[in-house]
């Protein structure tokens, strides 16, 4: 894995336009951002509905420097993890040279960027495994062992929040891309094509 301070990285060589790859019909970022608000609102819902079934537990009410800090420092290790599972969907776990960590100051925001292509259903579980891991499986949790404490309901719901732009683009991806087609992106584009198959016709 190699890590990157500064935007999502280019790929030069990269040129799918001279080849046969279709580029994803994706809205531009201030568009996005437009969709990614009610999604976010309904995933935020959704998750404070479902948590409010399991039974929370009431621990103090009184919000101390302490307890604050401690919660501002999971945050933080919340983003982390989110991003590093989007890696750990990726072929040998993102550990390998085509995978960049990377830190966009100009957003504020961590991201991860894979160089290569990926079969269209890894690429969806790549988009997924944060929202998957860190908000649906301690939602599961909770049903299973409650009462849940407060700050797994509000770790998961707000990993949900930032997982909105994620469920976005796979369902993007889902409802262009075909099922056996490869998927590629070149620093914000999304392109795909599908296998070639001359050799298995003949």
């Amino acid at each position: 894995m190699r890590f990157r301070l500064g935007p999502v990285p280019d790929e030069p060589g990269f040129r799918p336009e001279e080849g046969d790859w279709v580029r994803l019909r994706e809205p531009s970022a201030a568009v996005m951002m437009l969709c990614v608000l009610p999604v976010a609102a309904l995933v935020t819902t959704a998750l404070v509905f479902a948590w409010s079934r399991t039974g929370i537990s009431e621990t103090g009410g009184i919000i101390t420097a302490s307890g604050l800090l401690v919660f501002l420092l999971a945050a933080v290790a919340l983003l982390l993890a989110h991003e590093l599972l989007h890696a750990v969907a990726l072929l040998r776990f993102g550990t390998s040279s085509a995978t960049t960590l990377g830190f966009w100051p100009k957003w504020m925001t961590p991201y991860i960027s894979h160089k290569g292509e990926l079969p269209r259903g890894r690429n969806i579980l790549v988009a997924l495994m944060p929202f998957l891991v860190l908000s649906i499986v301690p939602l599961v949790w909770g049903f299973a062992f409650p009462p849940a404490p407060l700050w797994a309901v509000a770790l998961s719901v707000l990993n949900g929040i930032g997982a909105s732009a994620d469920l976005v683009a796979a369902m993007l991806i889902a409802v262009q891309v075909p099922a056996s087609a490869l998927v590629r992106n070149r620093a914000h584009e999304t392109w795909w094509r599908t296998p070639d198959t001359t050799n298995a016709s003949d």
